[in-house]
């Protein structure tokens, strides 16, 4: 087997997304030759509001965890991208296994800041409680004109307090945990993400103790979207692409 052949991976979507929005990134690693290719659809998700409010962080890890076990065992050599959610499920197996590489796309090791606060909503900090009193909360629907610019097959409409919270909490571990990693790693972020702050980016590029690590920012104008899914943005998924097949081609050699 060359570099390519030995090569494989695991592709992991968002929080209460869907394989749709990393597809863009699967589509290119299959039109560059690359076969060993594994895109799951993690726990709860693609379905209905009843199995994802059942649905915790640790059901998506040993999904996540599960899949990349085997192409390891097949001996491969597991890569692993990861669109928000998914980025921070990868930083969570590379603490843990040998993974070859990890690429994290506006990913986070936390959802806010408390001083001074920073992050989406300033009620992150009361989910602990609310997902008691209201476990499921409707928030505005994307508009037609947001999905136009970066398309979205995930839930939408509506937050499940309990799964986010679950997230929100396996998010301290990850954080505390990444001078754990040390394989190459990609970071790609937008400064105008609205859902993950940036600060997050330079926070996973400092704290790794990977020789090989590498941050990349896109700047996104438009006032219209959240900014936060780079890989099927129009301003950005091409970017996106090209840096991922960038980065594999440098650190693999091929």
């Amino acid at each position: 087997m060359d570099n390519k052949e030995k090569l494989s991976f695991l592709v992991l979507h968002g929080f209460g997304g869907s394989p749709f929005e990393v597809e863009p990134v699967v589509d290119v690693l299959r039109e560059n030759g690359f076969k060993n290719i594994v895109c799951p659809t993690l726990p709860g998700h693609c379905e209905d509001i009843n199995a994802f409010k059942k649905t915790r962080f640790k059901d998506w890890a040993l999904e996540a965890e599960k899949n990349y076990l085997e192409l390891f065992h097949k001996g491969l050599r597991p890569i692993v991208i990861g669109l928000s959610m998914g980025g921070s499920i990868g930083m969570y197996l590379a603490q843990r296994y040998p993974v070859s590489a990890l690429i994290t796309i506006a990913s986070p090791v936390y959802l806010y800041k408390l001083f001074p606060f920073e992050g989406p909503s300033k009620l992150l900090p009361l989910i602990g409680i609310l997902r008691f009193i209201k476990p499921v909360v409707k928030v505005p629907k994307a508009t037609k004109e947001a999905r136009e610019i970066a398309p979205f097959k995930g839930y939408d409409g509506f937050f499940a307090l309990s799964p986010l919270y679950s997230f929100i909490k396996a998010l301290k571990n990850i954080r505390y945990n990444l001078p754990l990693i040390s394989c190459p790693i990609l970071v790609l972020h937008s400064p105008h993400d609205i859902v993950v702050p940036v600060s997050n980016a330079w926070e996973i590029i400092t704290k790794v103790r990977s020789e090989v690590r590498k941050l990349e920012l896109y700047p996104i104008m438009e006032q219209i979207t959240t900014r936060h899914l780079l890989t099927t943005h129009k301003e950005t998924k091409d970017k996106v692409k090209k840096s991922i097949l960038s980065f594999i081609y440098e650190i693999n050699q091929i």
